[in-house]
């Protein structure tokens, strides 16, 4: 049963080679004759001709872009090669080609590189080329990016960009979008991003620029009235109102979830970008905690804050003589003000 991602691909000699019999030779016109001496393949699938000259190779993917059938032929001790011309593969029909020509056949690549002249484009319309270098098995390359020697190309979604036959990225919309190039079987991918600065495309009050940078998709006008982080702030507040990070609870790392000081569910409105609100020199959470106002630098009780002195070195030894009568040693004082490592409950 073929479905519609398989072909049969059948080979049937043009019927002037028929006329001249079923041989492994080269015709007059250049081309190589196969009969069961010979080999065909395609996409690394392959096939012995029949003694009729014809073959068959079943289960072709047709979606892989312009593909080769190759022949190999061996008669007498003499190797024949040859192959045809690019040919795209339709789905759900029987694909024929004609003879092949003799001569060099080209190394299929082992793998396609690809790179974009920018990777970001800013504006609706904007473009980036795509380049496709091609690596053969013996290590060598070449520029793939033209149609005609057998490179296609797709868009993961065409809604943001799209691509024409030689690879050039066209901007629709905001997003991010990949780009993928096919060369007889051999896959290339590069990742583009579209970023409108100032638009909207979604509607929902944060700007594509801003919804890309913090990986939200510019498409989705939910996504704006998420709370990843459960703080109790949603992605709008977050990125349009209070500057904090959307995917960290505790965007300034005083001990207080961003929520609860934009709420002021500790008693007082903070600051959730900045551990110290007041400036005091005092952590907000560590303010609630002994009691002062996190909110007014006048409110502050170093005393009552600290929670130890440490002197290094612990212990050392002077050593003083008739000769010098005088020793010293360098020793460093460090208080430590900091909230309750429990923290307080939300």
């Amino acid at each position: 049963m073929i479905n519609n991602r398989q072909i049969n691909i059948l080979f049937a000699l043009i019927g002037l080679l028929l006329a001249m019999g079923v041989c492994s030779a080269i015709g007059a016109d250049g081309t190589v004759i196969l009969d069961s001496d010979a080999t065909v393949s395609v996409l690394n699938r392959s096939a012995r001709v029949q003694a009729d000259g014809t073959w068959q190779i079943d289960n072709v993917p047709a979606n892989f872009g312009p593909v080769r059938v190759r022949a190999t032929s061996v008669k007498n001790g003499i190797t024949s090669s040859g192959q045809s011309d690019f040919i795209t593969l339709q789905s759900n029909v029987v694909n024929g080609f004609s003879s092949f020509p003799l001569g060099d056949v080209t190394q299929i690549p082992s793998k396609l590189t690809l790179t974009a002249a920018s990777t970001s484009l800013s504006g609706i319309g904007a473009t980036s080329q795509v380049d496709v270098i091609a690596t053969y098995p013996d290590a060598s390359t070449k520029d793939l990016t033209a149609t005609t020697l057998g490179t296609s190309y797709t868009v993961s979604n065409p809604a943001v960009a799209s691509v024409n036959s030689n690879g050039l990225v066209t901007a629709i919309s905001s997003g991010v979008v990949l780009v993928s190039a096919l060369n007889e079987g051999a896959i290339g991918i590069v990742k583009l991003t579209v970023v409108l600065s100032g638009v909207d495309s979604d509607g929902d009050r944060i700007p594509d620029d801003i919804e890309i940078a913090n990986g939200m998709n510019p498409n989705d006008p939910t996504d704006a009235k998420e709370d990843p982080d459960r703080d109790g702030l949603t992605n709008y507040e977050e990125l349009m109102v209070y500057g904090t990070n959307r995917l960290v609870a505790d965007t300034d790392g005083d001990g207080i979830s961003d929520g609860d000081e934009v709420h002021g569910k500790l008693g007082k409105v903070t600051n959730p970008g900045s551990k110290d609100t007041d400036g005091d020199g005092i952590n907000d959470l560590l303010e609630f905690q002994i009691g002062t106002d996190p909110t007014d630098k006048n409110s502050f009780s170093f005393g009552a804050a600290l929670q130890s002195i440490t002197v290094s070195p612990s212990r050392f030894v002077l050593t003083v003589n008739s000769i010098v009568g005088e020793a010293s040693r360098r020793s460093s004082l460090r208080r430590q003000i900091e909230p309750k490592t429990s923290g307080l409950d939300s």
